[in-house]
């Protein structure tokens, strides 16, 4: 799985998640280095040829991740061919031939409400929604204090790697539906 947090900086936060559970996270903590951390996972996505399964990449991650590679010259092309994304793929498909699942739900939802739906316990996080994370990134940016910095950055990492473990509950879930 793999989710990202993007802001006015662009490209702050990249994480994904194997099959196992394994996380793997980058953080820009010098918005100078935005192009070589992108370029190392466009990289790493090359040699590994993975498919990356995500919550919302079709209007989100593919398209943010497109724009800064695209903004920083970095020769990558049609990053949306390494997503499946969960929610348009899956859940939302729009068509009655492709709808597998059908959740009780009156209206399109976001990962933490579908999470939820399915089960899944919500942690007791600093950051809960993704509207504060550019917001907590800046304040990391600006922050002189050490200690402060460091809270951010780990609040950042830990609401991140949430994503990831939602991502990945959602899709055991419908794994197990089978």
């Amino acid at each position: 799985s793999e989710t990202t947090s993007s802001g006015p900086y662009g490209m702050f936060v990249l994480g994904w998640m194997d099959s196992k559970g394994n996380v793997q996270q980058k953080f820009l903590d010098n918005t100078k280095d935005e192009k070589e951390m992108l370029n190392e996972f466009c990289q790493w996505l090359e040699k590994e040829n993975p498919i990356l399964i995500a919550y919302r990449s079709t209007i989100a991650d593919a398209p943010h991740l497109q724009n800064c590679l695209t903004r920083l010259k970095l020769p990558f092309q049609q990053i949306e061919y390494y997503f499946f994304d969960l929610y348009q793929d899956v859940l939302y498909t729009q068509s009655l031939q492709k709808q597998k699942y059908f959740l009780p739900l009156g209206k399109p939802c976001g990962l933490k409400e579908v999470s939820e739906l399915l089960g899944y316990q919500k942690p007791d996080l600093e950051i809960s929604d993704g509207i504060l994370a550019p917001i907590k990134y800046e304040e990391f940016l600006n922050s002189r204090n050490e200690k402060r910095k460091e809270k951010f950055k780990t609040d950042l990492l830990e609401y991140n790697r949430d994503d990831l473990k939602r991502t990945k509950f959602i899709y055991d879930q419908l794994k197990e539906l089978e």
